[in-house]
């Protein structure tokens, strides 16, 4: 009778033949599926670029299509300044282009508080299209009207 105990427990615990398997095997199945569709959800679902915003600065400012150089993320959608970095919407009225494109590209800040560079995640082009949309940013509170 002993031995017929321990070997109903084993089963249970272990994995063993009867209904208890076909219930781990569906928890193992459910679990499986569950952290794949997270993962496919997490990796897998970027969202997509408003329509109504046709310029590639303002929509690489926004972090469309690399989400690595989304300025908005510290410097707020308006560009007024957010958490982490400071009001750049009249950036390029109070500094030259050619010292926003160096900070663009190579950082400032000596500190973890600091803006990181973003040479290696934009070309030539996206630098000089980014530096275009913070040029025609002015003070008002929108951003520029697209063209």
């Amino acid at each position: 009778m002993a031995t017929q105990q321990k070997r109903h427990l084993h089963h249970f615990q272990f994995g063993g033949s009867g209904s208890q398997t076909g219930i781990i095997q569906l928890c193992r199945s459910f679990f499986s599926w569950g952290m794949l569709l997270t993962l496919l959800l997490f990796f897998g679902c970027e969202p997509e670029p408003p329509a109504h915003i046709k310029d590639p600065g303002h929509l690489m400012f926004l972090g469309f299509p690399n989400r690595e150089t989304q300025c908005s993320r510290c410097h707020g959608e308006e560009g007024t300044g957010g958490m982490f970095g400071p009001k750049i919407r009249d950036v390029l009225q109070r500094k030259s282009r050619d010292y926003v494109r160096e900070v663009i590209l190579h950082g400032k800040g000596e500190d973890d508080d600091g803006m990181p560079g973003f040479a290696e995640h934009l070309t030539p082009e996206q630098v000089e299209q980014l530096l275009d949309f913070l040029a025609a940013w002015n003070d008002s509170l929108t951003a520029p009207a697209n063209p």
